[in-house]
């Protein structure tokens, strides 16, 4: 495969080279939990559903949700479903106290 420097946009192995990257980073991902983010566009509503154990979990899951939510209308695009891994990271004391602060506020 030629450098990617010298690669002109839209070729075969810049795509080639996008789908290896989409790919590598995706089995990193599969052993961990995953959760489902809808957002409805007329409501303007997020929800954050799961966690699921994988992404194969996460995604029949959500396809159904979407199917139940939508009913037999074919208005499926008011709906917004991402399966999203969940991963492990370092909170610093601010993340921990801001964190705090936002739940305190919305929960009154």
């Amino acid at each position: 495969m030629s450098d990617p420097a010298n690669l002109r946009p839209g070729t075969p192995e810049i795509v080639a080279l996008v789908d290896c990257a989409i790919a590598r980073d995706a089995i990193r991902t599969l052993d961990v939990p995953h959760v489902v983010h809808v957002y409805d566009r007329v409501l303007r509503l997020p929800i954050v559903l799961g966690p699921f154990p994988g992404p194969v979990s996460a995604s029949v899951f959500a396809e159904r949700y979407v199917a139940d939510a939508t009913g037999l209308a074919d208005d499926r695009a008011s709906l917004r479903a991402d399966v999203i891994p969940l991963e492990r990271v370092a909170l610093t004391r601010s993340d921990r106290r801001w964190i705090r602060r936002t739940w305190k506020r919305q929960a009154v």
